[in-house]
């Protein structure tokens, strides 16, 4: 495996000693033919990620929640009208990320979007195996089959997140969590929450039915309206591919079928909402259970 560290052989060290961050190292580097920069820009390819178990984060957004959960920055890029920030960033925090200060040219050619924010990490991967997030699960679990859109799958992370879900699992042929339209499209939230990639869901839902989970599906037709299912219990929920839905194999092995009964002319909703709009509906039913049980209304 190529230590993407060694980047530093390569680069300028500085040692800033102003005030504040005295002692702060940053490398400096200016060619885009420095080590650090071939092994940023081959992360783009899910091979190469694989290879090094490494993935990139952009923006200070999602850069703050990985700081503040504590997770593993290896390495930390930034152009140097950005450079207080950062310093700002890690200040109070253990992580001991290498740091890197490059030109803008340079941030250009390793990030993928249009305005950068002049700032991207290189992070540790996060996901664990399913058997250990479904032991570690008791209420509910959003689980992707072939989802390939890297938004939708980043936005079903979110909505997992967003809705207290235990766990996010997505299956063999879907899209990696890991690709970094995938990372953005999560606004944070593929930090928050325990995510599981390129699993068995066959095996995964057998997992979850021995841990008392009911399993369901969700598809725009044909199943049972998903307000008259009872969500107050421990469930798994399957969304299948935006184009084919969920495999026949799959479907042989749920529980039931739920759909979103839509009196507009559209035909489906994009995999996220209606992901949420289940997941929120359990959240409604909860909380009048909850209220029955301690007698308020």
């Amino acid at each position: 495996m190529v230590s993407i560290t060694r980047s530093k052989l390569e680069a300028v060290e500085t040692d800033y000693t102003e005030g504040k961050h005295s002692g702060i190292k940053v490398n400096q580097i200016s060619s885009r033919k420095n080590t650090l920069i071939k092994d940023i820009r081959r992360l783009e390819r899910r091979s190469y990620r694989d290879r090094d178990r490494l993935f990139v984060v952009e923006g200070f957004n999602a850069l703050s929640e990985a700081v503040s959960f504590g997770l593993d920055i290896k390495t930390l890029v930034f152009v140097p009208e950005r450079r207080e920030e950062v310093f700002v960033l890690l200040s109070g925090s253990a992580i001991r990320a290498e740091l890197f200060e490059v030109s803008r040219d340079l941030m250009d050619c390793i990030s993928d979007v249009d305005n950068s924010q002049g700032v991207l990490g290189v992070m540790s991967y996060l996901d664990y195996p399913p058997e250990q997030v479904l032991e570690r699960s008791s209420s509910m679990v959003l689980i992707a089959d072939r989802v390939s859109d890297p938004g939708n799958l980043g936005a079903l992370i979110r909505v997992a997140d967003a809705s207290g879900a235990d766990s996010f699992i997505a299956s063999e042929g879907s899209c990696d969590i890991y690709n970094r339209k995938v990372v953005r499209s999560t606004a944070g939230s593929i930090f928050h929450l325990p995510v599981v990639r390129n699993a068995d869901l066959s095996r995964v839902l057998d997992v979850a039915r021995s841990q008392g989970f009911k399993v369901y599906g969700l598809d725009p037709r044909g199943g049972k309206n998903y307000l008259d299912a009872d969500l107050t219990k421990p469930f798994a929920i399957v969304v299948g591919n935006e184009a084919f839905g969920i495999t026949p194999e799959l479907r042989g092995k749920l529980d039931e079928i739920l759909s979103i009964e839509m009196p507009g002319k559209t035909e489906s909703l994009n995999v996220a909402c209606s992901a949420s709009v289940v997941l929120f509906e359990a959240i409604r039913q909860r909380r009048g259970v909850f209220a029955g049980k301690n007698g308020t209304t």
